[in-house]
């Protein structure tokens, strides 16, 4: 996809640390850059002043894929942002008098003096530091090295990576640090935000310092998901087939309904014995072939931390055989217990294997609490407390909770806030009690009906806050607009990529920031046009309290998106507001063609927003008088997008006139 860039003008950019400590130079020289010093921040170090530099960019001899490109995003954004290319060269190039920033590891980090504990930095973690006049960028592996890139391009340089098509840089006539010693581990170990541009774009997707599900990032970006999740999803028809047992040869390993076995999900009781261990005796059996599948994953995935076992996607389709029925009775009357039962004695069986066969590599299942699996296999005791229904169905240690509430999960209220569903919040808190390895899986659209206005800023950020809290910190993922480039997505990708960072910043100022930077002169009516449906959204909120809900899969024209909720005024006012702005940013004869576009089409995917709330509730606004011409007019712009396909799918805009 095109990539936009902008630049504004600013005269100095003085980004520092105070207190940063540094100790001779890292390359032998031991002058000073520019005899500028201040006691408090240390020594100025001059990158580039009006157009001109002293400054070599250094990579390793032996630099990897990433590590080249990292130096190479360093030298094309300092460019487009101060005029001047640095040079690139490797670490036997350089001279005892050049001044270097230093990325990834060179010689010359090695011969700096400068101590790294990359233990402590974790998955993701790098380090941006000063030593006499050289800069030094690394991280605990390649992809850090070039988030360690994109943080000091931010902090120091302004630069802002908005939505993929759109990258905000200053012009820059002087740019210069002082002493740094950044230490830069993220509250989160990996984090994703699964939209369009995440998932189809893995550049965009480094830029975010995100990896995204099914996004096969190659070495150029640090790798993706692979490096450390095999996550596929609802995959066990999948991995049963890996196994080696096909439907047609065994039947008797898939769901049996009303009597009949069929080729929709597995059996979870076949090859385990009463006491939860392998039947040996068993030729094949279910057991055996998930175990048979996951070794060849851990195999063929050599850094893999984790691996999904996921249930099917279907409720109606779990199997309902006697022993299977049986153990749901006898283990909390759940859907989740048989699937506890199977993956710990899966997890159990293959880490004993890779104690010898893996050099004693920890192997993680990631399982979910999804739809008819959210609730945990638990019993209240005779002190009324909420324990574990038995040791069996209790989460092995090499075992994650994927917690992700799509149809009982409220979404415009926190996992832990009263107004919130409050099987979920049982659901939520009982997982909780019974493990510790609990996952966030949080969704930020209505599937059904993605311009529908979700307003869960908060909530989701406060749902990350608690993660941490309770240190659920391996791995948050939020989904919202995946398969449609959609506005909301675009917002809540730039502000909980950040959270996820770091769950300190502040999603308000986050969004002001992004509307800011995104349209400039323009952004006050753009940012009164979202406040006025966040607002309004809000007053519903403390008006109507647990009765007022949003879902991942809200049918149109149910209760929830009842006319009542979503008061005309407001919707109205966010169109008045939106149509007023696009007319001021099409005469605005200052702005370049492309970037004039890149603002106009926000704008227009932003009145998607209130115009297709207006339409599923019209005849209650405004009756039937001009309800069809409405209708088609909003058709009309759904599909110039791509949006109304599927939009009819989930017959969100099948009307009684469609097809006239």
């Amino acid at each position: 996809m095109k990539q936009f860039v902008y630049k504004t003008t600013c005269l100095l950019l003085g980004c520092m640390f105070v207190g940063a400590s540094f100790v001779g130079c890292t390359n032998g020289n031991q002058s000073s850059s520019s005899g500028n010093e201040n006691p408090s921040r240390g020594m100025e170090r001059i990158i580039v002043e009006n157009g001109e530099s002293a400054y070599k960019i250094v990579k390793s001899e032996n630099a990897s894929e990433c590590e080249n490109f990292a130096a190479e995003e360093l030298q094309i954004f300092l460019n487009e942002s101060c005029g001047i290319a640095l040079p690139i060269v490797t670490d036997t190039q350089t001279q005892n008098s050049d001044k270097i920033i230093s990325v990834g590891k060179t010689s010359c980090l090695e011969n700096s003096g400068i101590e790294i504990n990359y233990d402590e930095l974790e998955y993701d973690g790098f380090v941006i530091q000063t030593k006499d006049e050289d800069i030094y960028i690394d991280g605990a592996r390649d992809r850090a090295t070039l988030y360690g890139v994109y943080d000091f391009l931010e902090k120091y340089v302004g630069i802002r990576f908005l939505t993929n098509e759109y990258t905000h840089i200053p012009e820059l006539e002087k740019l210069s640090v002082y002493d740094l010693n950044e230490i830069e581990v993220p509250d989160f170990q990996l984090r994703s935000y699964w939209m369009q541009d995440t998932q189809n774009e893995s550049y965009f997707a480094a830029k975010k310092r995100m990896i995204c599900i099914y996004n096969r990032s190659g070495e150029k970006y640090g790798g993706g998901y692979y490096d450390d999740l095999v996550l596929d999803g609802h995959n066990t028809l999948k991995l049963l087939r890996e196994g080696g047992l096909n439907f047609q040869d065994h039947p008797e390993c898939y769901s049996e309904l009303s009597g009949v076995r069929q080729n929709v999900d597995i059996c979870w009781t076949h090859g385990i014995k009463d006491d939860g261990m392998l039947d040996e005796s068993m030729e094949y059996s279910v057991a055996k072939a998930l175990i048979k599948a996951l070794k060849q994953r851990v195999v063929n995935n050599p850094d893999a931390k984790f691996f999904m076992i996921g249930h099917e996607d279907f409720q109606y389709n779990v199997c309902s055989c006697v022993n299977c029925v049986a153990i749901r009775q006898r283990f909390g009357g759940t859907y989740s217990a048989p699937i506890i039962r199977m993956v710990n004695l899966i997890a159990k069986e293959v880490n004993e294997w890779a104690k010898t066969e893996q050099n004693g590599r920890a192997i993680n299942i990631i399982i979910y609490a999804y739809e008819y699996s959210e609730q945990p296999p638990v019993k209240i005791n005779d002190k009324g407390e909420v324990v574990v229904a038995d040791e069996q169905v209790r989460p092995h240690e090499n075992v994650y909770i994927w917690f992700a509430p799509l149809k009982a999960g409220n979404q415009v209220y926190s996992w832990i806030d009263s107004r919130q569903n409050q099987a979920t919040i049982n659901n939520f808190q009982n997982w909780l009690s019974i493990t510790d390895n609990v996952l966030g899986y949080m969704y930020t659209t209505q599937f059904s009906f993605r311009p529908w206005y979700i307003a869960n800023m908060t909530a989701i950020a406060d749902n990350i806050r608690y993660f941490k809290e309770k240190n659920m910190t391996e791995f948050v993922q939020c989904e919202g607009g995946a398969g449609l480039d959609e506005w909301q997505a675009d917002l809540k990708a730039y502000v909980f990529s950040k959270v996820m960072w770091d769950v300190e910043v502040n999603q308000t100022a986050l969004v002001e920031e992004f509307f800011d930077l995104l349209f400039e002169s323009h952004a006050e009516k753009v940012k009164d046009a979202y406040y006025t449906i966040e607002f309004s959204m809000e007053r519903i909120k403390e008006q109507y309290g647990a009765k007022y809900h949003m879902y991942g899969l809200s049918w149109a024209y149910t209760d929830v998106m009842q006319a009542k909720y979503y008061p005309i005024g407001a919707l109205e006012k966010m169109v008045e507001l939106l149509s007023s702005v696009r007319m001021d940013i099409l005469n605005d004869n200052s702005l370049a063609k492309d970037r004039k576009e890149n603002m106009l089409a926000f704008v227009d995917k932003m009145l998607l927003t209130p115009r297709s709330m207006i339409h599923t509730n019209y005849t209650s606004y405004y009756g039937t008088y001009g309800r069809k011409e409405y209708a088609y007019a909003l058709y009309e712009d759904l599909e110039k997008i791509g949006y109304l396909g599927g939009l009819k799918s989930f017959g969100a805009y099948v009307t009684d006139f469609m097809g006239e």
